[in-house]
């Protein structure tokens, strides 16, 4: 990090490690939407002081500015970027729009619904349009854009003038789908069919008492666990057997019957609490009012007291100065490393070392990595990885993997950590620090380190030590019983828990950063899939503090040639009333290009309904940077979504596919002085070089 010669004090900065990191900051908005509502509520919580009245004599006091209007709405006279900028030579504006320039329009900017439409999130699990009712792409727009800023904010890219940043809803809710955009050309390397027959012990089960339980089953172990409490131990060799494949659905639905009979002989409390004592796992599916009432989410503070005798959602990611020892400053100025189209990299003077695993963890290191970081993924021998999710969150990282129950292999690891400036980990509590290097650890050596921690349930409260993964925060935070049917709860397609923690922990890491920047100091920063799954819902847990809704019930049309949804204003004229109905009775003999057209034309917001792997092959998204095609070392020709924003002062990266694990074990011993024992840690097994994701291919 840069000395304090590098550096000059910002206005907002108190350089006060113990503050909040935006103490002091002025945001102002102009406009509302639900995104802008998320993006408010993100850095009024990390201590920037939020107004909400807009003038000119506010926007003179600003810091920041945001502008919720949408596109094609222009800002009252005086309060654009370009005449703002032009008094205010350190403001960042940043804009939040549905959809990049040359991407689809609509009626009306900023509505989650058009923009979940075209991403694919309603038709994930099929053909049919099952309307997807969080409102994740104003939630992702909002943490995205927090992101962003945060990055602006630091010195050297403030140094560049008045910036302006455009996010994109559809950008920021990109990240979500990254699995399901990634394909591989060479039929060898195909993913698992959907619909594959298999033990289904990790679904949703009705209990003793009636409610509704959401165990956690991905690996043998945890299956026989389920069994063992259950009363069926001999069930369990052969449910982690059938984990990912049994021979037919006659087989599958012979385990079903099993089952159903089997989490009915106790109540859901009965199946949490063993399951906890005997390390397995399973959540019980609490409504919001159960999950608001939990005495773990307050401990937690995923909800904190709102100084009027109630309750409100907490910060969306935590971030504490260390206490350990004095700052230490690195003399390296930050880097000056540029992106392919001319303009810095935010993160390039950051190493990070990313020992996570499953999504939620590798998706911090693959976000900051986006954004210039210089990442080495840390993987362990043995471990068993999806191929499809490893190409999708380990992008653009180096890959050395190491057994850490060695000797040599920790003492690679502490290597790493030495020259590291942020060391992220997503184990059970307790894990990492068992292995020797817990935060207290290694904040006694490094007081400058950022140390990103995340896991499934969260920190400080009971339920901190107990094993979780996405369908345990869905549970846990009331999203499951929130989407019941006849008062059956039911899980989210698509883990969107997951890459919510991956972007709040970058997030947290960046604001870690700026605090690193001008303190020297480091920070903790923690976050955790059910915190996620909680400030995901803000606007169900705090309604007041909602946007106005715009949009009426929307209507899908079956056309020649797919499926277009369209949404009339809640203030429609006759005309837009009229213009749909007559659209609906053609829509089947026309194509959805054409239906489209013409309902926009009107006013009427229109979308087609994609799945997510028709999406990422539009031309429109490769044309606007949000897909890429690259050719694998390996795996040959690929093709995968790459998020990104628009800033005039900085620029994200997307410079390479994710490596076949420990594609660069060699080189990074060599970079970190342990080159001459390469040979001998390989051939002890300590450190691995050059495996391959499709073994048995």
């Amino acid at each position: 990090m840069a000395t304090a010669s590098h550096l000059s004090n910002p206005s907002w900065s108190a350089c006060d490690p113990s503050k909040p990191v935006l103490e002091g900051l002025v945001v102002a908005r102009l406009g509302q939407s639900r995104a802008g509502i998320y993006l408010m509520r993100i850095l009024a919580d990390e201590g920037a002081t939020v107004v909400e009245k807009f003038d000119a004599a506010t926007a003179a006091k600003a810091h920041v500015i945001i502008n919720d209007l949408g596109r094609g709405v222009t800002p009252p006279e005086g309060l654009d970027f370009d005449s703002l900028s032009k008094s205010h030579p350190n403001l960042v504006y940043c804009a939040l729009v549905s959809f990049p320039e040359g991407g689809p329009t609509t009626a009306l900017d900023l509505e989650d619904e058009p923009v979940m439409a075209a991403l694919g999130f309603n038709r994930y699990s099929g053909d049919e349009v099952k309307r997807e009712p969080l409102p994740v792409a104003s939630f992702f727009g909002g943490a995205y854009a927090a992101l962003q800023i945060a990055c602006a904010l630091r010195p050297h890219i403030a140094a560049q003038g008045s910036q302006y940043v455009e996010v994109s809803l559809f950008g920021a809710a990109l990240n979500v789908l990254g699995r399901a955009t990634v394909v591989v050309d060479d039929p060898r390397y195909g993913d698992v069919p959907p619909g594959t027959a298999r033990v289904p012990i990790a679904d949703i089960y009705r209990c003793g008492d009636g409610r509704y339980l959401q165990p956690h089953a991905t690996f043998p172990h945890f299956a026989q666990t389920i069994c063992d409490v259950g009363g069926h131990p001999e069930w369990g060799a052969a449910a982690g057997e059938g984990l990912r494949w049994v021979k037919d659905k006659a087989t599958e639905a012979m385990w079903r019957q099993r089952f159903v009979e089997m989490w009915a002989s106790k109540s859901a409390l009965e199946w949490e609490d063993e399951l906890d004592r005997r390390k397995g796992s399973g959540t019980i599916a609490r409504t919001h009012a159960e999950w608001m009432a939990e005495q773990h989410a307050r401990a937690a503070k995923i909800f904190i007291e709102d100084g009027r005798g109630g309750w409100r959602t907490g910060p969306a990611t935590r971030v504490k100065a260390n206490r350990t020892g004095s700052p230490r400053r690195d003399p390296r100025a930050p880097a000056r490393q540029k992106g392919k189209g001319g303009k810095p990299l935010p993160l390039a003077d950051i190493r990070v070392v990313d020992f996570c695993i499953i999504i939620a963890g590798p998706t911090i290191g693959r976000i900051l990595g986006d954004l210039g970081a210089d990442v080495v993924k840390v993987e362990a021998p043995n471990r068993e990885i999806s191929p499809y999710l490893w190409f999708d969150v380990n992008r653009g990282k180096r890959s050395i993997v190491l057994d850490l129950r060695k000797a040599d292999a920790k003492e690679v690891a502490r290597r790493l950590i030495e020259r590291a400036d942020v060391v992220s980990e997503n184990f059970r509590s307790g894990k990492f620090e068992a292995l020797g290097f817990g935060y207290d650890a290694v904040i006694a050596e490094r007081p400058d380190l950022i140390y990103a921690s995340t896991n499934a349930l969260d920190y400080e409260g009971p339920w901190e030590r107990r094993a979780g993964w996405e369908h345990n925060a869905q549970a846990g935070s009331g999203q499951q019983m929130a989407r019941a049917k006849d008062g059956v709860a039911q899980q989210v397609p698509f883990p969107v828990n997951d890459y919510a923690t991956g972007m709040l922990g970058a997030l947290g890491v960046a604001f870690a950063v700026l605090r690193r920047d001008f303190t020297g100091v480091g920070s903790r920063a923690r976050g955790s899939l059910v915190r996620s799954g909680t400030f995901l819902q803000l606007v169900t847990y705090e309604p007041g503090i909602d946007a106005p809704r715009r949009l009426g019930k929307a209507r899908v049309l079956r056309c020649s040639d797919g499926y277009v949804s369209a949404w009339q204003a809640l203030d429609a004229t006759p005309l837009q009333h009229e213009m749909l109905s007559k659209v609906s009775d053609v829509a089947a003999g026309s194509t959805c290009e054409v239906i489209i057209a013409q309902l926009c034309a009107s006013g009427v917001s229109a979308i087609r309904e994609l799945k997510p792997k028709e999406m990422i092959r539009e031309p429109w998204v490769e044309a606007t940077g949000m897909a890429i095609k690259w050719t694998h070392p390996v795996y040959g020709r690929m093709l995968q979504s790459t998020p990104h924003v628009i800033a005039n002062s900085f620029e994200m990266r997307a410079d390479a596919p994710a490596p076949a694990p420990a594609a660069h074990s060699r080189a990074i011993l060599q970079e970190i002085g342990l080159g001459d024992k390469a040979d001998e840690f390989i051939a002890a097994g300590a450190v691995l070089d050059n495996l391959s994701l499709f073994p048995n291919r």
